[in-house]
């Protein structure tokens, strides 16, 4: 799944960038997406700081007050590995921009060819660095995993026992924050109080005492967090990346 946010504070504009998103991805049926839409720079400033995530940003830069390019230095000082296709009015700040190493810059009003051009840039970015395999060091060796392939993680001791959709369970020598930050930048994953980690791709019923596993495992519902865990569990699913839909009780 990958995460999008738009901030454009022309309405008119944002009407025909989201549509132009929503369009790029009909063509991409086998990647899911979602799409978070800001108007106001406070506001997506706040989202930024809060450590929402987010894979692309389309931002407008408003040339005399700079916000949009100030948003973007924070953004990458913040999120560096994050894809930014700038929407400007104009070159002014189109070297200080690729100074910042950004994915794209578009001079309004730009083309449709530009604009699904400047997505399908980032998108083919961001696809390839979800899918760069794990490297794991077991007691036999190294393994290379594919990071959506894991099921879940459970923490037993000094150790990691994971498990593998369709594969042989590892055990690792690893902290939990440490694997977590490996692969928490793959949104399929919710983290149970820094004891589990599930993979919401393989959950097959979440229930206010446990969480099915669709191999039949079952986790504690941490106490006084069902519907926290919830929001996040549909936030993170998508059909289209699912092997059968969750069932929430």
């Amino acid at each position: 799944m990958i995460r999008i946010a738009l901030y454009e504070c022309n309405p008119e504009e944002q009407k025909r960038e989201m549509l132009g998103i929503h369009r790029f991805f009909t063509k991409l049926p086998e990647i899911s997406y979602q799409l978070v839409v800001f108007s106001d720079a406070e506001e997506l400033l706040r989202s930024i700081e809060s450590n929402d995530d987010c894979d692309l940003l389309l931002i407008d830069i408003e040339g005399e007050e700079r916000i949009g390019i100030d948003i973007v230095r924070k953004l990458k000082e913040c999120k560096s590995s994050v894809e930014i296709i700038v929407l400007a009015r104009d070159g002014s700040f189109a070297v200080e921009a690729f100074a910042l190493e950004l994915t794209h810059y578009l001079v309004k009003p730009f083309a449709k060819e530009l604009y699904f051009g400047a997505l399908e840039k980032a998108v083919r970015i961001i696809q390839s660095r979800l899918s760069e395999p794990l490297l794991v060091k077991t007691k036999e060796g190294i393994r290379s995993l594919q990071i959506e392939e894991i099921q879940s993680v459970e923490v037993e001791g000094n150790y990691l026992n994971i498990s593998i959709y369709n594969g042989v369970p590892l055990q690792v020598r690893e902290t939990f924050g440490n694997f977590w930050d490996k692969i928490n930048h793959v949104h399929c994953f919710i983290a149970l109080q820094r004891a589990y980690i599930l993979n919401v791709k393989y959950i097959s019923q979440v229930t206010r005492d446990n969480i099915s596993m669709m191999d039949g495992a079952l986790y504690p519902m941490p106490r006084r967090k069902y519907r926290n865990i919830c929001d996040e569990i549909i936030q993170k699913s998508f059909k289209k990346t699912f092997h059968q839909r969750v069932e929430i009780k």
